[in-house]
């Protein structure tokens, strides 16, 4: 952080030049099958810029490429459900 100082009036101001904040957790796969994007973002508010102080340097957002399979589905990854005979909910 470099610390410069302007006179504005009567006044003394400290410029803050802007720091990132840590990167956010990867977002999800954008598709759920295929080749899609993650994204991550971070903000220059640690701490923000003040008093003419300098903006962060680098992105603000980063991507980069996934690849979401989907595999067959099995047999005991399905529940056999009988519908209800009865008004009141009961299964057969």
């Amino acid at each position: 952080m470099s610390v410069n100082y302007t006179k504005k009036s009567n006044f003394l101001f400290v410029t803050v030049d802007g720091g990132w904040t840590e990167w956010q957790e990867l977002s999800s796969c954008s598709v759920t099958c295929g080749e899609g994007i993650i994204y991550r973002e971070r903000t220059c508010t640690n701490p923000p810029t003040q008093y003419g102080g300098l903006e962060c340097q680098g992105p603000a957002e980063s991507a980069l490429t996934c690849t979401q399979t989907v595999s067959k589905p099995r047999e005991s990854d399905y529940k056999v459900v009988v519908p209800s005979m009865s008004p009141y909910g009961d299964t057969l």
